[in-house]
């Protein structure tokens, strides 16, 4: 049957894996059979798809061949700009009532003319605002697509059962948009990546709101500003805090005085260090935002994401590009910390929420939030699984934008439908993941020695070890114990056995690898015990002291 884009979406998501058909997939002959006699007969048919416009839509009008099939190779018509005065057609009218000179009824209650003899005679092709006069002046309108393609005005003269005639009907047309040249995710894109870190990485709202406590960051982005400054003076009268022990002589500061209120909650990178700079100080090293150093400087910058001078160096680690998808309400996700925001890769599918910096009636307005946008997630129908560019088209085809990233952690879209206030949906706000990239495993490469229980009658070390020797590459840290040929001193024990002629050493070492295990045998006069010196329970005493 028919309906409306709404009711053709339900009826296909009603169906176990169902969904509209995208354009390319009607369109597509494979599914010639599917819209064939023996499915509904759709094949002449225009049929709902999935598919948004991706350019902007203008209104066309429809001028329709005079009677159907009738025009030959000049086909069946089209849309055209009407508003394009060089768009001429030939005229018809039509009347739902009988007008003088007018023939019919057709098609039920259609009267129809183009010859107006004394009248006007023939219209012959005019532009579609003088068509429309034309028809009124002669007590009609335009005729419909509907009425010319059911051929309800065949007959009414001047030849024009062979022509194209405007009609009243328009539809709308995508006009691909102009390249602006001025894509701000590539411009992002291109720019250099700095490190943010979260001012306090203990604080559970940093991590719970900004999803990591420290993630990439392109130089335009705006983020919070913390300053540093390495100092051996007492810098706290001009304002700035020392948290001390491994932040001893590293000072932080938030409330920045050349900079209005003090605060700086959306800064570029250049910036951060304008402002520093002009108070003496550093955009903060991350390892100092890290450790703790600038906790505790204001702003309730604990909670925030702030700039570090750190470079993400490029040429080792590929930032992927992402966006950040954030909870529809705080504390309402039942994922992720149960609220926040997270990155997500922009072809992963998410919902979709739109703001606009208009009045749009029915949108939902936050201001006691402190919201100046209009937030909705009717648009009209619900989204809850769109891909990033498909998120950014839906918002644009309401005439409104993607939310950024702190509009959705400020709930300015909390309430505008959809149940999206328990979903992660899309944010305007780029961002990047840095993929994990190991260290790498030496294990294959390296030289390998052996390990052996200290006492291989210990029944405990076979079962917590699984055997009571194996090969370890030298770069591993074990236990060891240090042997010597010759007595040296009271520490170092020969076990009562004629097959041990061995001292060995029972003072305690730290776990070292093989070279710092051989070193610190050495530094004490010995070696390390060979394998069968171990085996052979020549340490076992030393090994168990």
């Amino acid at each position: 049957g028919t309906g409306n884009y709404k009711e053709a979406f339900d009826v296909c998501a009603a169906i176990p894996d169902g969904r509209l058909c995208s354009k390319q997939e009607v369109l597509d002959l494979v599914l010639k059979d599917s819209l064939g006699s023996e499915h509904c007969d759709l094949d002449t048919e225009l049929v709902w798809t999935s598919n948004l416009p991706s350019g902007k839509l203008e209104t066309w009008q429809w001028k329709v061949c005079g009677t159907k099939n009738g025009c030959g190779n000049k086909g069946i018509g089209g849309l055209v700009n009407a508003s394009d005065t060089s768009e001429k057609a030939f005229v018809r009218c039509c009347s739902g009532h009988n007008v003088p000179g007018f023939i019919g009824p057709k098609c039920g209650n259609i009267w129809a003319e183009s010859d107006f003899g004394a009248n006007g005679g023939c219209s012959g092709e005019m532009t579609y605002e003088s068509a429309v006069t034309f028809c009124l002046s002669k007590g009609g309108y335009l005729c419909s697509k509907e009425d010319l393609q059911n051929d309800c005005t065949q007959g009414s003269g001047c030849g024009y059962d062979f022509q194209h005639v405007w009609a009243m009907d328009m539809g709308l047309v995508e006009i691909p948009l102009e390249d602006s040249g001025t894509d701000p995710y590539a411009v992002l894109d291109q720019s250099q990546k700095r490190w943010l870190a979260c001012g306090d990485k203990t604080a559970p709202d940093c991590v719970k709101s900004e999803g990591a406590y420290e993630v990439v960051a392109a130089e335009p982005e705006m983020h919070e500003v913390r300053c540093c400054r390495e100092s051996s003076t007492d810098l706290s009268a001009e304002g700035w805090i020392t948290n001390g022990g491994a932040c001893t002589n590293i000072w932080a500061m938030s409330n920045i005085s050349t900079y209005g209120d003090g605060c700086v909650h959306e800064a570029t990178y250049a910036s951060a260090e304008g402002y520093c700079n002009s108070v003496g100080g550093v955009v903060c090293e991350k390892q100092w935002v890290i450790d703790g150093c600038t906790r505790g400087s204001g702003c309730s910058h604990d909670k925030d994401l702030v700039w570090t001078s750190a470079i993400v160096n490029e040429t080792t680690i590929s930032p992927v590009p992402m966006a950040w998808v954030t909870c529809g309400a705080k504390d309402r996700c039942t994922e992720h910390f149960g609220k926040g925001a997270k990155l997500s890769p922009l072809n992963m599918t998410n919902e979709v929420r739109c703001c606009s910096d208009d009045f749009k009636p029915n949108w939902q307005y936050n201001e006691n939030k402190g919201c100046d946008v209009w937030g909705e997630s009717d648009l009209p129908i619900c989204y809850h699984a769109e891909t990033f560019e498909s998120a950014k088209k839906i918002c644009e085809l309401q005439g409104a934008r993607l939310c950024t990233k702190n509009e959705l952690l400020s709930d300015c879209t909390q309430g505008s439908g959809c149940g999206h206030d328990m979903d992660f949906v899309w944010s305007a706000t780029k961002g990047w993941d840095v993929p994990y990239v190991p260290e790498p495993d030496t294990r294959l490469t390296d030289d390998k020695y052996y390990v052996a229980c200290g006492d291989v009658d210990s029944e405990d070390c076979v079962k917590y070890e699984g055997t009571n020797s194996y090969l370890a590459p030298e770069t591993a840290e074990h236990e060891f114990v240090c042997c010597s040929d010759t007595d040296l001193g009271d520490s170092w024990l020969v076990e009562d056995s004629d097959s041990c002629n061995v001292f060995a050493s029972s003072d305690c070492f730290e776990p070292k690898t093989h070279a710092d295990a051989s070193s610190a045998c050495a530094t004490a006069g010995g070696r390390l015990c060979t394998p069968e010196e171990v085996l052979g329970r020549c340490v076992a005493t030393a090994a168990k002291s």
